[in-house]
């Protein structure tokens, strides 16, 4: 009973986002992989032993020949969106920011864990100048589905400059991440 109510619990909480990636659901299936085992026991308690592991060794042949086909050409050539840029544009924040300094962007928990920094959230257009007068590092980055849809257009305040101490951007042939020091991006819209 426990296992269904945390199965179910975390495919509802990740429902409620308004993408959906493999990787959340995936956080559900080993409680799920228990439930099924009780429904699949249960099922074949009638039958005997030898019947039994037959049914259940080609019930789990079956379902790892299906996901194989479906999963090796995802793990052979899909990347995560973003990768290794941002990785790079969290080096760079680690070497150039000032220890426990306040990063704004979309992704702040992932900021916080790959640059050792404190990151909260970009705040709604009208609350932005605010945000970056009490914080010291902006990124922005164009693969990220919670940004909000006017922060990408902030990149056109940031002209493409060699990588300085202000600003450095992350490219590779889908993914830009730019980052970008507060105070100038706050010169840059004239606040």
């Amino acid at each position: 009973m426990h296992n269904f109510l945390v199965a179910a619990v975390i495919l509802t909480w990740f429902s409620c986002y308004r993408y959906k990636e493999d990787r959340m659901v995936s956080s559900a299936l080993p409680f799920m992989v228990v439930v099924a085992a009780v429904v699949l026991t249960k099922a074949t308690a009638s039958l005997r032993p030898l019947a039994r592991g037959a049914v259940l060794g080609g019930l789990l042949a079956g379902f790892f020949v299906l996901n194989l086909r479906v999963i090796r050409p995802i793990l052979e050539y899909k990347v995560t969106l973003g990768y290794p840029i941002f990785l790079d544009a969290m080096a760079f924040l680690r070497e150039n920011a000032t220890p426990g300094a306040m990063v704004l962007g979309a992704n702040s928990p992932q900021i916080h864990w790959y640059s050792n920094l404190r990151a909260t959230n970009i705040p709604e257009r009208d609350k932005l100048p605010e945000a970056l007068r009490h914080s010291e590092w902006m990124v922005i980055s164009n693969f990220e589905p919670v940004q909000k849809p006017y922060v990408l257009g902030l990149t056109r305040l940031v002209p493409e400059l060699p990588t300085s101490r202000e600003s450095a951007v992350f490219r590779d042939s889908e993914c830009i991440t730019v980052v970008v020091r507060s105070d100038r991006l706050l010169r840059a819209l004239g606040e």
